[in-house]
C-alpha cells in the first residue's frame, strides 16, 4: 500500500498525491510516487546496495515502513534502525518457501533465483516491491504487483 495508512476508510497520503479509498492513482501519479520513492528511499544507498547485490545477494531497503511491513522486515533480520541490510541465505530460503506455499510463484522465483545479481526487496509503507537493477535502471519484477494478479504480501 502506498503512503501512510491509518485505516482503510481514511485518505492515504502518497507524497504530493492524496488517494481516497476506492480511487486508484493515475499513471502520472503512480510515476511521480515511484520516482519520489526511489529518489529518497533507494538511490541514497546505491553504493551499499551495489556491494550487496553484485554477489547475487538480496539487499533489503526499509523506507518509511509501518505496521505489518515493519514486522515483516524485522522477521527478515532488520534491526529496526538501519535503512538497508543483506538478506541472509536462510531468510531468503524461508521467504521463498513461504511464498511458494501461498501460491505467489513470481515472488518465490525471484527469491529463489540466486543466479541473478541486482535484486532489491524494498519494504515501504505497508507493503513491499521486488526491484531489479538492470541496464535501464531500477525496474519492478514483472508480474509481482498486486494489480497484475499476484498474491498480496
Amino acid at each position: 500500500m502506498m503512503g501512510k495508512k491509518k485505516n482503510p476508510q481514511h485518505e492515504v497520503d502518497v507524497g504530493a498525491v492524496v488517494r481516497k479509498p476506492g480511487r486508484h492513482l493515475t499513471p502520472d501519479e503512480t510515476a511521480a510516487f515511484m520516482s519520489d520513492l526511489l529518489n529518497r528511499g533507494v538511490k541514497p544507498h546505491a553504493e551499499r546496495i551495489a556491494a550487496i547485490t553484485e554477489t547475487g545477494d538480496i539487499a533489503v531497503v526499509v523506507f518509511e515502513a509501518s505496521g505489518l511491513a515493519k514486522e515483516g522486515a524485522a522477521s527478515l533480520g532488520w534491526d529496526g534502525a538501519s535503512p538497508i541490510f543483506r538478506l541472509s541465505n536462510a531468510k531468503r530460503k524461508t521467504m521463498a518457501d513461504h511464498l511458494s506455499k501461498v501460491g505467489d510463484k513470481v515472488s518465490a522465483n525471484w527469491f529463489n533465483d540466486q543466479s541473478r545479481d541486482g535484486r532489491i526487496y524494498l519494504v515501504v509503507h505497508e507493503g513491499a516491491f521486488l526491484l531489479n537493477v538492470t541496464d535501464n535502471g531500477l525496474e519492478i519484477e514483472p508480474g509481482s504487483l498486486d494489480s497484475e494478479g499476484s498474491w498480496k504480501s
